[in-house]
């Protein structure tokens, strides 16, 4: 995925992290993702992070949304089904335009 920025391009990798073997003799847990970052320009990190962000609907409450949801009793049972689930996002307000 590019990304614009303001003080250059930058490309973002995003991969959702499986349960598998982590150094040191733990495992990661589920549920999260991992992303890399590669940027023309380092003061774009904090940019960056807020639109990817923004694109998983991470700053979102899933337990409240979830909550709220399941008093609709014909959402209950989706919402049961897939707890936390969120809608994608876009990087730039342009995009969802």
């Amino acid at each position: 995925r590019t990304l614009r920025l303001p003080y250059g391009t930058g490309i973002a990798a995003v991969a959702e992290r499986t349960r598998a073997p982590r150094t040191g003799g733990g495992v990661h847990p589920s549920g999260w993702l991992d992303a890399r970052l590669h940027l023309t320009d380092p003061r774009d990190l904090t940019t960056a992070v807020h639109r990817l962000r923004r694109l998983f609907d991470l700053d979102a409450d899933p337990y409240a949304i979830d909550e709220r949801l399941s008093t609709d009793p014909r959402l209950a049972p989706l919402v049961a089904a897939r707890p936390g689930l969120r809608v994608p996002g876009a990087v730039d307000p342009l995009e969802a335009a």
